[in-house]
């Protein structure tokens, strides 16, 4: 099946966008590609992503899956925030270069918050981190009061 371009359903713009595409999607999962490697923003001196960026890979693939259920509703695609973690194992200290995948699986949700298991795998190295992160999306007039006038 083809997903819509990454850059559509996620509310980031330019290379913070860490995701180059959507492998699969239900309503109760997503999975996303990724490069770790030295095309990513994140990457230090020697082209490596650091083993703490398993977060916002999980994040951004957690709002991969809430762009597409908004785009099935024929809404619009929201920010969201990341308010905190369970459970966050990371096998890593950097990833090994190459493709990841990221596979999120929706464990509850409701309008506004939700909570994901998440994990991070290759090929080669097989499961480079997991974790279990509680979201928020609030709704537009809260982001627009929240703003500075």
């Amino acid at each position: 099946m083809a997903y819509p371009p990454i850059e559509t359903i996620l509310p980031h713009s330019g290379s913070i966008i860490l995701l180059q595409r959507v492998v699969s999607h239900s309503d109760e999962m997503t999975e996303c590609e990724a490069s770790a490697d030295s095309s990513c923003v994140l990457a230090d001196s020697n082209g490596f992503v650091p083993g703490y960026v398993s977060l916002e890979y999980m994040a951004q693939t957690i709002g991969a899956h809430a762009g597409l259920v908004a785009k099935a509703r024929g809404e619009e695609v929201r920010v969201g925030f990341v308010l905190g973690s369970r459970r966050l194992n990371l096998n890593i200290s950097q990833f090994p270069q190459g493709k990841i995948l990221i596979r999120v699986k929706k464990l509850w949700m409701d309008e506004k918050m939700g909570m994901f298991d998440c994990e991070i795998l290759s090929e080669e190295a097989g499961v480079l981190a997991q974790g279990a992160l509680n979201v928020y999306q609030p709704s537009q007039s809260e982001l627009s009061s929240a703003r500075p006038s």
